[in-house]
């Protein structure tokens, strides 16, 4: 998997920024604590910088300090989740059938829940790319106040999500029920 990162995604860049190719042997590119090798970086345009290097399965922290032009340091850091798992999503009636109302799905990452992916349907299936070997939870939310939750393992090929009605908004304009029932 080649990792890319752009100087805007930067610590020390304001206003853009390009790498500097002059001192790219003085870049650190840190995943996992393992030192990737100058030669498998390369910079394929004057604001993204690649590396050649295969992210683990799951959880990867990233670091790197490089130059850009002007000879000012810059830094990036995060974390980034990958997997070689694809999960189809089914989302369905309580009858069975194909849940085509238009629906918000959302991902992440059990261990790490600022980790997620939004996709939206209207056919009533999403594809999740890159999932990790992890726990991920999903929940779904119809535009007609339907949901539907799964907690499935990252390996899973597919999960079928039951969407269920939770009823229309209360049409009782004041529900503070502190003072007691009227």
């Amino acid at each position: 998997m080649r990792l890319s990162i752009e100087t805007t995604a930067c610590a020390g860049v304001s206003g853009g920024g390009e790498f500097n190719t002059m001192f790219l042997e003085d870049y650190e590119l840190i995943i996992n604590g393992i030192s990737v090798p100058t030669s498998s970086l390369n910079i394929i345009d004057p604001h993204m910088l690649t590396a050649d290097f295969t992210l683990t399965d799951g959880r990867n922290d990233v670091s790197l300090k490089a130059v850009r032009n002007g000879g000012y340091s810059i830094y990036y850091e995060a974390t980034l989740w990958a997997g070689d798992n694809t999960v189809t999503v089914s989302l369905v009636n309580p009858d069975g059938t194909p849940f085509t109302t238009g629906t918000r799905v959302v991902a992440w990452v059990a261990d790490d829940p600022s980790v997620t992916v939004q996709l939206n349907t209207a056919t009533g299936v999403v594809t999740l790319h890159n999932v990790p070997d992890r726990t991920i939870l999903i929940e779904a939310r119809g535009i007609g106040n339907e949901l539907g939750t799964a907690g499935i393992l990252g390996n899973q090929n597919s999960v079928t999500i039951e969407m269920k009605g939770i009823g229309a908004p209360s049409k009782i304009k004041n529900l503070d029920f502190s003072q007691g029932k009227r």
